[in-house]
């Protein structure tokens, strides 16, 4: 491609001057005056920029009409330099002006010097673009359920849409858990955007996952001291109700309990006289954790993250009910559900919620409620 002369407004000058007299000597129009050039980039990367002087030019044009200044400029035009936008220091760069031998005698004007030679100087080394010093990874959530995402600090107007997060054998997941291994990567925009700026010296970094808490899902999410400091908490809830339960002063547990080893429904319950006469033999059995599937309000399976803790128990409760009346003693079984139980990285246990129920027998207590999702915590 052939680059133009860049023509500048020109004088008024007299319309009825076309030619120069007769006797007049022809003027040369030097190139190596009028023809510069810039270089810019980086070396290796370097591009020339090439300028030329038109009021020089037309200087030696002397009263030649405005017409005919222009048509002899327009009739100029410079190749393209070879390897333009590779250039390095000490490369020599020939910059050839083409011209039109009829607009030259038309305007009685002689050219020389229309090969040129450069020395490309000046150019820098690209500078290092060091883009992960400024990377991070933030984790959110709870392990195995951690949701992820890039942070940058930057100040190269990145930001973390300019990243992608993917596991080491490049799939894109929606949650991963501790240890995992991801890959950030920067997209192709972001490197697109950066190649102009510097040499990017890596355009992707590992990292491993790393939560502040895990859930409580299996055996494996508990060392033996937390297990112990776990049953501790829970055994503490459990003496705690139990107390409740005793004194009649928590309604909603005890209506829950003797609904569980009756099969009396709660809120006939809670239109009668109950009440837990006692409670005895009171002994740790299991405790199992996973993840329960459960129909919400609208049809749609949620799931929710449960520990169960059960013990063996003889409980002594009555219920009376208009003419009805009910008192058994049954060895039946406590049962402790904790939503959302998690473990800190300092070994705090952590939960949403704890609640109390009871079953008449053990095997129904944890047939009701473990199922192929879950495991023994012990």
């Amino acid at each position: 491609m052939k680059s133009k002369f860049f023509f500048s407004a020109l004088p008024v000058l007299f319309a009825g001057a076309t030619l120069l007299t007769a006797c007049s000597t022809r003027p040369t129009i030097d190139f190596e005056q009028c023809v510069t050039v810039d270089f810019t980039g980086y070396e290796d990367e370097g591009r020339v920029v090439i300028h030329t002087d038109n009021d020089y030019i037309l200087s030696l044009l002397g009263d030649m009409n405005t017409l005919s200044a222009t048509s002899l400029l327009s009739s100029f035009s410079i190749d393209a330099v070879e390897n333009n936008g590779e250039l390095s220091n000490g490369d020599v760069v020939t910059v050839i002006v083409n011209t039109n031998q009829t607009a030259l005698d038309n305007a009685k004007v002689n050219v020389k010097n229309t090969e040129l030679h450069f020395t490309v100087e000046g150019l820098e080394e690209k500078p290092k673009l060091d883009v992960f010093a400024d990377v991070s990874l933030s984790v959110t959530g709870a392990s195995p359920y951690c949701k992820v995402s890039a942070e940058y600090s930057g100040d190269q107007w990145l930001s973390g849409y300019s990243f992608n997060i993917t596991s080491v054998d490049g799939e894109q997941k929606e949650y991963y858990q501790n240890g995992d291994k991801v890959i950030i990567s920067l997209t192709q925009d972001a490197l697109d955007s950066l190649k102009d700026k510097g040499n990017i010296e890596e355009t992707s970094r590992e990292f491993t996952i790393q939560s502040d808490s895990a859930y409580i899902l299996s055996a494996a999410d508990l060392t033996a001291d937390n297990m112990t400091a776990f049953r501790a908490e829970i055994d503490e809830y459990l003496n705690s109700k139990i107390n409740d339960l005793l004194n009649n002063s928590d309604n909603t547990s005890k209506w829950n309990v003797i609904s569980g080893v009756s099969g009396i429904n709660s809120g006939a319950l809670a239109a009668s006289s109950c009440g837990i006469t006692g409670i005895e033999n009171v002994e740790y059995n299991s405790a199992y954790a996973g993840v329960a599937k459960e129909k919400g309000a609208f049809g749609n399976i949620k799931e929710y993250k449960y520990a169960y803790i059960f013990y063996n128990a003889d409980i002594s409760y009555f219920a009376n009910s208009g003419f009805s009346k009910k008192e058994d003693t049954v060895n039946g079984a406590f049962i402790v559900r904790v939503t959302d139980p998690m473990i800190t990285a300092s070994g705090e246990i952590t939960y949403t919620d704890i609640s109390l129920g009871a079953k008449s027998d053990l095997q129904t207590a944890i047939n009701d409620r473990i199922t192929e999702n879950f495991s023994k915590l012990s």
